[in-house]
């Protein structure tokens, strides 16, 4: 299983090209920020490659950076940063290196699911949850991001082995091993460090320790509560450095985009989508940018298997519930991702922010999601459940059932479209710009900004120039100054007589339809008159339209 998680996860990992966030990604972990960004001029293609090549920087100048001009924990940047320094040797291309991190971390966490579930079920159960890891097209979606979501991932299912085997032994032995308790307080309390959200996955487990520890008070002795009250304070002291720089990221208006649209059926969309989000980590076939017909087919194969399924899901679980010897194990679990879906539900219709919006926040939920389903994939019939010792579950469990090999089959396909580019594609299209930007090289491209994300999407469809385009110029220009005359050297403009505009990712002035350029100073009144080449383009909320000048 490792092994063809390992092919699946490497496999045409720079085939997509970088997108605004992996832009993001590469300037902080290269040791880099946005103060070296030259703005209001226009640059070279050649200028702005320096942006990409690794120089040393310190864990803590990382962590500045991002703390001023992101909303992230600085942990994964900072070993990012170490990562690159050690391939920047090799000759392979920045895509490839940015994500070959990830894709590791990806690898690791198909044996620790593998554990997690033989250490609350049985060895092949096990098995099934990492067969289930190594072809779901969602965790090989993530590997293949160069982005901090196998991180946190991996470190959720780690917490969640040690919190099985915690569990365990308080409810059924009334004991507690330190050992175990100090490697989930140090994930835990680390953890908030590679990702905010992983703040989610430690409330769930604190709120299922409470909940489960009201339905076993009778056999906990009082001492048990003393130290998950220590355990909880002590993962709270090693957050707290981080507790104000996530309240002003919280705040910064980079977030603003998850807002909850609360006009009409809109406000009920979340709902199908979170729906969506726990389809897609199983099954998916080529729905973006398809025909009709290849659309419709993919749809309705998705849904078809989603509902068989779904049901077989059903199945196993009850046969775990109805076996004693595997209940507390099914209980822990579907705690933990009972409190994880009501907690995006506060958070989407509390906070009004609406986590549905990317799939790929769905990370956290993934790990409990894969390891409930590798177990009621390999549940076994229904016989005398009631007088079932887990010895004997374990020995009837080692064979797989026939519906696991189905939906490894599903997974593997489904994981092929995603390493092939037809399914997961990456937002604000930057595969098509780069298409269109490549029609009539070289280009002038002007990225209007009004904050850094506007800036990292600009650099985004530079870094992804390819070599017949690198005589091109790049100018990011403030959003207001859009309408006044935009001063350009004659020289350059006839060299590169066609004109991108690029528009800000929120506050949008419109696009002309002809555009006016003054060359050399404006007191000379020089003015060049570019017209539109065709209608203008979007992707997402970019709006971006040519323009050839005379």
């Amino acid at each position: 299983m490792v092994l063809l998680g390992t092919i699946l996860r490497f496999w045409n990992l720079d085939l997509k090209p970088l997108w605004l966030d992996e832009t993001i990604t590469a300037l902080f972990g290269l040791g880099h920020t946005f103060n070296e960004v030259p703005l209001g001029t226009l640059q070279p293609w050649a200028s702005l490659t320096e942006l990409f090549q690794w120089q040393p920087a310190s864990c803590a100048a990382i962590a500045a950076a991002i703390r001023s001009q992101s909303t992230h924990p600085p942990l994964f940047f900072c070993w990012l940063h170490q990562w690159l320094g050690w391939v920047d040797r090799f000759d392979m291309s920045l895509a490839w290196k940015l994500r070959s991190l990830p894709a590791f971390l990806g690898i690791l966490v198909i044996p620790v699911v593998y554990r997690l579930n033989r250490v609350a079920f049985s060895p092949s159960a096990g098995l099934a949850a990492a067969a289930l890891m190594a072809v779901s097209p969602f965790a090989v979606y993530l590997s293949q991001e160069a982005r901090h979501y196998t991180l946190p991932m991996l470190l959720i299912a780690l917490s969640l082995v040690g919190f099985v085997l915690m569990l365990q032994d308080l409810c059924e032995r009334q004991s507690i091993h330190l050992g175990v308790w100090f490697g989930w307080i140090v994930l835990n309390g680390l953890g908030l460090y590679t990702h905010y959200f992983f703040a989610l996955a430690v409330i769930a487990q604190v709120l299922t320790l409470f909940s489960l520890g009201w339905v076993y008070r009778a056999r906990l002795p009082r001492r048990v509560w003393g130290v998950v009250g220590l355990a909880i304070a002590t993962i709270f002291l090693i957050d707290v450095p981080l507790l104000p720089q996530l309240l002003e990221h919280l705040q910064r208006p980079a977030t603003d985009w998850l807002s909850l649209t609360t006009t009409g059926w809109n406000y009920l969309a979340p709902l199908s989508r979170l729906l969506a989000g726990l389809i897609v980590m199983t099954v998916i076939f080529p729905v973006e940018q398809q025909p009709l017909t290849t659309t419709f087919i993919s749809a309705v194969t998705i849904l078809v298997l989603t509902g068989w399924l779904s049901w077989q899901t059903f199945r196993g679980l009850y046969r775990l519930w109805q076996n004693t010897a595997t209940r507390l194990s099914l209980l822990i679990l579907g705690n933990v991702l009972g409190w994880l879906l009501v907690q995006y539900l506060l958070v989407i219709y509390g906070l009004g922010k609406d986590l549905t919006l990317a799939f790929r926040y769905n990370f956290v939920v993934y790990p409990v999601v894969c390891a409930l389903l590798g177990a009621a994939l390999t549940a076994p019939p229904a016989v005398e459940w009631g007088q079932a010792q887990k010895a004997n579950f374990r020995v009837r469990t080692q064979g797989m059932r026939r519906d696991l090999p189905v939906i490894t089959a599903v997974g593997l396909l489904s994981s092929i479209f995603v390493v092939s580019g037809l399914a997961f594609l990456k937002p604000f299209e930057p595969q098509k710009i780069g298409q269109r930007l490549q029609a009539n090289p070289p280009i002038v491209a002007i990225q209007t900004y009004e904050d850094w994300q506007a800036i990292a999407f600009g650099l985004s469809n530079a870094i992804n120039l390819s070599q017949e385009e690198q005589a091109s110029y790049w100018l990011f220009q403030p959003t207001k100054k859009l309408t006044s005359p935009l001063i350009l050297d004659l020289q350059i403009l006839s060299q590169a007589p066609v004109v991108w505009i690029f528009s800000d990712l929120s506050k949008q002035a419109p696009l002309p339809v002809t555009l006016n350029i003054a060359t050399g100073s404006i007191s000379q009144a020089k003015t060049v008159k570019c017209h539109s080449l065709g209608k203008k383009h979007q992707a997402m909320n970019i709006k971006y339209r040519s323009y050839r000048c005379q």
